[in-house]
């Protein structure tokens, strides 16, 4: 069951890059209503299958569904806030925390009520709401259009277009060399994105480290029970509260977003090597609180600085 549980997180993030150069080209919208659809539909079947290779495939293809829908919204939000980006996406994910904080007792009390299969049927349905959510993103007006002036008796395909439209024989080597030259943008052109791509893959092992052993790890140095439980919610608050002041601090002109993540590096690393030495409930509660408001805020910091690093306001406008 773990296992199933771990294929649904990888397919949520190995196909990330895809899903944004895909929107990108066929637009964020209807990605993320086919993914929407996907994901929840997946989520609905797995609640019925009693095959645990079927359960496995069927949260595969909600994890990708669930990728496709986050994954446009995301990419879509630095078009429509150009000039407020770092409020949007701390605002968007400090909400995202909350859900954290509310989905376990919730999770537990609809296994209660109705079963696993019930809950995970219930949980599809909400999860339909992306859809929704999808379709109420409105496509912008691109700036081309109103600069274009079509000739007499000339094409509706302006250059740009004719560029992108090659013919049948070398359509996948047009892809295919567009591809490589944007993973050449991003990796060999920005060689510090690749240092956050890098950092991200550690972060999200650590992330995920934390949350599962944070408890334990709290019991194991004799806190009681329901003290090490309220660890969880340090954390979660430290989360909330990074995520919801990034966007001023960055804003505020003081450090760029790529410094901010250094930083923020280096005072979860601070705050893992004093838990290694303290037993208070209290000092274990202010780490925990340090680490849940930097590793929460990475997430989405990451987002800012690989923007900020591929001036990404970018030339997203120019590729509508």
């Amino acid at each position: 069951m773990g296992a199933c549980m771990a294929v649904y997180a990888v397919a949520s993030e190995i196909f990330a890059p895809i899903i944004t150069w895909a929107a990108q080209i066929y637009g964020e919208r209807p990605l993320a209503i086919s993914g929407g659809i996907i994901s929840s539909l997946a989520l609905c079947l797995a609640s019925q299958v009693g095959s645990l290779t079927s359960f496995g495939i069927l949260l595969f293809l909600s994890g990708i569904g669930s990728s496709m829908a986050v994954m446009s919204l995301t990419s879509a939000i630095p078009k429509y806030f150009p000039d407020n980006i770092q409020n949007v996406f701390g605002f968007i994910c400090a909400v995202g925390a909350i859900g954290i904080m509310v989905f376990p007792p919730v999770n537990q009390l609809l296994i209660f009520i109705y079963g696993w299969r019930g809950a995970l049927l219930i949980f599809g349905a909400i999860n339909a709401h992306s859809v929704v959510c999808g379709a109420l993103v409105r496509p912008l007006k691109s700036p081309h259009e109103e600069n274009y002036t079509q000739l007499e008796g000339d094409s509706i395909m302006s250059d740009r277009n004719v560029e992108a439209a090659p013919n049948e024989h070398s359509r996948i080597r047009f892809h295919m060399n567009k591809l490589l030259t944007y993973l050449t943008f991003l990796f060999i052109d920005h060689p510090r994105f690749t240092f956050i791509v890098i950092s991200e893959i550690l972060s999200g092992v650590i992330w995920a480290g934390w949350v599962i052993f944070l408890v334990p790890h709290a019991l194991n140095k004799g806190i009681p029970d329901q003290m090490a439980s309220f660890l969880s919610s340090s954390g979660a608050l430290g989360t909330i509260i990074g995520r919801l002041i990034m966007g001023y601090v960055i804003q505020g002109g003081h450090v760029t977003s790529f410094q901010f993540y250094i930083i923020l590096g280096l005072l979860n690393t601070g705050a893992f090597c004093l838990d290694l030495i303290s037993e208070s409930f209290a000092v274990l509660a202010i780490l925990a609180f340090i680490n849940g408001l930097a590793s929460g805020t990475f997430i989405v910091l990451s987002f800012c600085a690989a923007a900020e690093i591929l001036g990404m306001t970018m030339q997203w406008e120019d590729t509508v």
